[in-house]
């Protein structure tokens, strides 16, 4: 029995609704991180004709000649114009968070039914539930729905984007690479939005987008010309006109091209970043280990699990002059905080016996991916959970494949998987119990959560 549009709009309404209710503290009263900038200060620069905002939030602003910009994608801006149009209301940043967030879950949903072998859909049901009921109720997905911040709407709006493109490529390569000038249309469009959200998607867009075409080439016996000059057309074009307008957008506020406004951001690590240090390969395997290897330290009281959060500086005392700043926000092993992760290795390791693993090459294409996420946030000075929304659904996908090569070999198998996705949900649940209390110091936003659960508030260190 195939999923309707109703029966999909319906599971969105009710994942929307209960991100909308836990963000609020189950009052449905949205409230927004007054330390940061929000898109609505921006939504409503546009629509005055200009590209700076008028407010002046203490950090994470770019300053240039006395005027502050977004250094975030401009894209979900777009998301806050309607209310401003119809009804000179702002759009809470928590709302726009739920609706992308839900939306996820549902492309998730959608996508496991891609991956799910034709004839084993009603067998596998139980499976795809429990993938979508860890990631749904996961602590990642929680933690991005707890805190109402720019940062997070922009991570969101990005991975909505490239997850509605992967969805699309799915689809397409399991039709011999035939796909319509509807869809051709949307996954140019979800590129170009997808770049447009978070700029250091761009690699992974031009990954899907070249798989794509290549697709289509390879398969130019079976495929009109004309619909390979189409896609190619829409999807290079679009994609291309996003990424113009974006260098153009920071042309015209910081005189340069490739300036996104890092440089100029007021924060506690301006003086880091105004040095050009942003990006740098060595802030890769202090990312990586927080990722993938830390691992999270038991506590006596509830959520029984603590969640690093440090700012670590590492400069030389002799020799040769070195320095380096590392952050990390409530970044643990993911494998540790959702140990269903651990699935997504299986097809690779399988692949080595039995290079005839159920879905393989759409499993390395979705490694592919992974890795580019991985590698691009790992660049940053800062390990944050946030981050992991990055790389989370595509490793989701590829934990799937791994549960579908696992669930033909293993004894019990419904029961084994169902049993990861249980203690993935109860571990990772730590993540937004330790946000609450870290986040009502270090950028001062006490989430009405705090009213719902006995979480120990202690004092830490504040941002500013």
């Amino acid at each position: 029995m195939k999923a309707g549009p109703l029966k999909i709009l319906l599971i969105f309404i009710v994942i929307c609704a209960a991100y909308s209710a836990w963000m609020t503290g189950f009052t449905f009263v949205f409230s927004e991180c007054t330390l940061f900038p929000n898109y609505n200060m921006l939504a409503k620069a546009l629509l005055k004709g200009q590209l700076f905002i008028d407010e002046a939030p203490p950090v994470d602003a770019s300053m240039v000649h006395g005027k502050r910009y977004l250094y975030v994608g401009p894209v979900p801006a777009l998301f806050h114009i309607p209310s401003l149009l119809l009804f000179n209301r702002s759009t809470p940043t928590g709302l726009v968070i739920a609706i992308l967030c839900a939306g996820i879950s549902v492309l998730l949903v959608m996508i496991l039914k891609e991956l799910t072998p034709p004839n084993e859909m009603r067998k596998l049901r139980g499976i795809r539930l429990c993938f979508v009921g860890a990631f749904v109720l996961s602590g990642f997905s929680l933690l991005m729905v707890t805190i109402p911040s720019i940062h997070h709407e922009a991570i969101c709006s990005a991975a909505f984007f490239l997850t509605v493109a992967i969805y699309l490529l799915i689809r397409a390569r399991d039709r011999g690479y035939r796909i319509s000038t509807v869809a051709a249309l949307f996954g140019a469009l979800a590129l170009s939005l997808c770049i447009g959200s978070r700029f250091s998607y761009v690699i992974s867009a031009a990954v899907v987008g070249s798989i794509l075409i290549g697709g289509m080439i390879r398969n130019s016996d079976r495929i009109p010309t004309s619909e390979i000059i189409r896609t190619g057309v829409l999807g290079l074009g679009l994609t291309m006109l996003m990424v113009g307008l974006l260098l153009y957008y920071n042309h015209a506020r910081f005189g340069t091209y490739g300036e996104f406004g890092v440089k100029y951001l007021t924060s506690i690590y301006t003086e880091y970043f105004a040095r050009g240090h942003f990006l740098r390969y060595d802030h890769v395997p202090y990312n990586l280990w927080s990722m993938f290897w830390r691992i999270p330290q038991l506590a006596p009281e509830f959520p029984f699990l603590m969640l690093p959060a440090f700012i670590l500086k590492v400069q030389s005392i002799g020799l040769m002059p070195y320095f380096l700043i590392n952050v990390n926000e409530l970044s643990a092993s993911v494998f540790c905080l959702m140990p269903i992760m651990l699935l997504a290795v299986v097809p690779l390791l399988a692949s080595w016996r039995n290079p005839n693993v159920c879905r393989l090459t759409t499993y390395f294409i979705l490694s592919v991916l992974f890795g580019v996420q991985c590698l691009t946030i790992s660049l940053t000075p800062a390990s944050t959970a946030r981050y992991y929304y990055d790389f989370l659904p595509i490793m989701m996908m590829m934990s799937y494949i791994g549960a579908l090569w696992f669930q033909k070999r293993a004894s019990r198998p419904n029961v084994m998987i169902a049993s990861l996705a249980v203690i993935s949900v109860v571990l990772s649940f730590a993540l937004p119990m330790n946000a609450l209390t870290l986040y009502a110091h270090f950028i001062s936003y006490k989430s009405p959560l705090l009213q719902v659960f006995p979480v120990p508030v202690v004092e830490g260190a504040r941002r500013v």
